[in-house]
């Protein structure tokens, strides 16, 4: 069989807009191990470790501001800014050495080179963070842009961040994809009015991908895809219809949309 072509649908995607914690790293488990200590040092949940249901949440994808304003609505702007500033210090700590690229990331990357489209990172990440991910994999300076939540006047849910990284990138919302792993960067990609806004869902092995934005010959399909989870973007119309689930591998096909049949994902109009 012929290898697919590369090349988007109709030729309309000129850029992907990536969120990077949980997207690009499955950096979920350190922050989720971080947040555990300090919390419950804080004596929230009655001093119990927080488990995941109470992370996936109130927390996973959300700015640091916006989970102390609900966690520790008794404290003032400077408490909450050292506590978070304090909680990024550890994450950092903890995941140096551990943190590693979703698996199947970089073929994903060598179709984006190849198709020569345009790629931002909007993140609401603090900056050091963000930086510390991306340099982690080499990739810093092969994104054209990085938008930081904390340094728009909005940051995710609201739709200002990919605003800004289409300005920057020159682009439309008609002409992006905005790639998600959680139901906060969900609703800032329905927001921004993206023609094909993503969220990342895991689903078992087998999986059909209709209509794949990036189809990949099968002849650089790494065996590292072939695990018993995989990732797939599915289009998503309302952020209700977003469901945060831990995912720690990319398959490299990425479905732009449609029903993707037994694997239990599929798109919502």
């Amino acid at each position: 069989m012929a290898a697919p072509a590369f090349a988007p649908p109709a030729g309309k995607i000129k850029g992907v807009l990536f969120d990077i914690d949980g997207t690009l790293f499955d950096s979920d488990p350190v922050h989720f191990a971080v947040f555990q200590e300090l919390l419950a040092k804080e004596g929230v949940n009655g001093g119990r470790p927080i488990d995941e249901d109470f992370f996936r949440t109130k927390i996973a994808g959300r700015q640091n501001a916006l989970i102390c304003a609900d966690l520790f609505p008794q404290w003032d702007t400077a408490t909450a800014e050292k506590w978070s500033e304090d909680k990024e210090a550890a994450f950092r700590e903890k995941a140096a050495g551990k943190l590693q690229p979703m698996t199947g990331l970089e073929e994903v990357i060598a179709i984006i080179d190849q198709l020569g489209l345009k790629k931002a990172a909007v993140t609401n990440a603090p900056r050091p963070n963000a930086e510390f991910m991306l340099n982690v994999i080499g990739r810093y300076d092969w994104f054209d842009t990085i938008v930081i939540g904390d340094e728009c006047e909005r940051a995710k849910p609201d739709p200002l961040p990919y605003q800004i990284a289409m300005q920057r990138l020159g682009l439309q919302a008609d002409e992006c994809m905005v790639v998600e792993d959680s139901p906060s960067g969900a609703q800032a990609g329905v927001a921004s009015g993206f023609d094909q806004p993503c969220v990342l869902h895991p689903c078992p092995q087998p999986a059909p991908s209709p209509r794949s934005l990036f189809p990949i010959p099968p002849s650089i399909l790494s065996p590292r895809a072939q695990a018993p989870v995989c990732m797939y973007a599915t289009k998503v119309r309302h952020p209700a219809h977003a469901r945060h689930r831990r995912v720690d591998r990319w398959h490299p096909h990425i479905a732009a949309g449609g029903d993707v049949g037994e694997s239990g994902v599929q798109a919502v109009d």
